[in-house]
């Protein structure tokens, strides 16, 4: 937990651009509860960083340390509560090894999970404001193990090196009983035998094009589809993203990637702004494939829609931070809100995490929002 707080020394104006500094209790608290409910969330232990030599002693409080006490007291309450298993119904999938292949080509998507700079962050966070729960597991161990097999719906964000073999084993143990697997942008695009569109079209089914050029594209949400519905109508970065800081308007952190777009398809989720298909979905006998050619991320409002469609365990609406397990859930507003808490399956109620108060009864429970307020939840079987 590197959050800095009001003891805190003044540093310049850039420096403080970039590292935020909590100014009072209130904020500080919001701030580490909302990073501390991931631990919680994923039963992982966290520890406390000062950056003594260079910005100040940034605990040395007793409004600080009485929060650390309370919430590593509320941490063995938590385990406490008897067990309620609970399984995520969507998988992220993941594939460390593609790292070589986005930095070694000069169009790489700046949304990238797979990389190792900064440039997933923003995927991320769609991820984590869908409503929906997820798991993340690597490509090679979903398909080497049986129990990683059986969720309903895959998404494979920019998975650009997927090889043969691996082609081979995806459509034999993963497209079938009904499953829905979303692929963006260059997915599959590179094997052990170079680049190739029509590997991506054996992964997904779609007819996918593309050109070697550096792109700025701007894809929008076909409206009138049903699972575009409340989706933001401005899906991509295009032009929005290059221009953040330096002079010759070209993003600091990665380039932004090549073209990818979608022929000869009917059922269209999205278009570029020149009328080209950006994002469509097939349904075949026993699978769903859908592919976003778009370089930007997955949109929270559209994962949430999928997972209602293929009836996935939801925590609720997309739009707040949160993270959770079969006990305990952390939700971190982002706008003021009387939100709709779907309750796991196996729990009765819903109580607040420090003061215990029962705050409501399954299936359901309507939660207060303020904004910035993170909120800590225990679920009773």
């Amino acid at each position: 937990m590197d959050l800095r707080s009001w003891n805190t020394t003044n540093g310049d104006e850039f420096t403080d651009r970039w590292q935020a500094c909590h100014q009072n209790i209130e904020e500080w608290q919001n701030a580490h509860r909302k990073l501390v409910g991931l631990s919680f969330a994923t039963d992982l232990g966290w520890w406390y960083y000062s950056m003594t030599y260079l910005r100040g002693r940034f605990f040395d409080d007793p409004l600080i340390m009485n929060e650390i006490s309370t919430v590593v007291k509320t941490y063995y309450k938590l385990k406490k509560l008897k067990t309620n298993p609970l399984k995520a119904d969507v998988c992220i999938v993941r594939d460390i090894s593609n790292d070589f292949y986005i930095r070694a080509s000069p169009y790489r998507s700046i949304v990238n999970l797979n990389s190792k700079e900064n440039s997933g962050s923003i995927q991320q966070f769609m991820f984590e404001t869908s409503g929906v729960l997820y798991d993340i597991a690597l490509l090679d161990e979903i398909l080497k193990r049986p129990e990683l097999q059986n969720y309903k719906v895959y998404i494979f964000p920019h998975n650009t090196f997927i090889s043969t073999e691996q082609r081979k084993q995806i459509a034999t143990l993963l497209k079938n009983k009904g499953r829905t697997i979303i692929w963006s942008y260059s997915t599959g695009y590179i094997d052990e035998n170079g680049k190739s569109v029509a590997n991506m079209k054996e992964l997904s089914g779609f007819n996918i094009k593309t050109i070697e050029e550096y792109a700025r594209k701007n894809a929008f949400a076909v409206k009138t589809n049903p699972l575009m519905k409340n989706v933001q109508e401005f899906l991509s970065f295009g032009d929005l993203n290059i221009s953040k800081l330096s002079p010759d308007s070209k993003d600091v952190w990665s380039v932004i990637g090549q073209a990818f777009w979608l022929e000869e398809t009917k059922n269209i989720l999205a278009r570029y702004a020149d009328g080209k298909i950006a994002a469509a979905i097939n349904t075949y006998p026993n699978w769903t494939s859908i592919y976003f050619a778009d370089h930007s991320s997955l949109s929270n409002v559209f994962l949430n829609n999928i997972a209602q469609k293929v009836n996935a365990y939801r925590v609720g609406k997309a739009g707040h931070s949160i993270f959770m397990n079969g006990n305990f859930a952390s939700i971190h507003p982002l706008y003021n809100d009387v939100y709709e808490f779907i309750t796991p399956p196996g729990i009765k109620e819903v109580r607040d995490a420090f003061t215990g108060k029962i705050l409501g009864t399954a299936p359901k429970v309507k939660l207060n929002l303020k904004v910035g307020k993170t909120v800590w939840l225990f679920m009773i079987k």
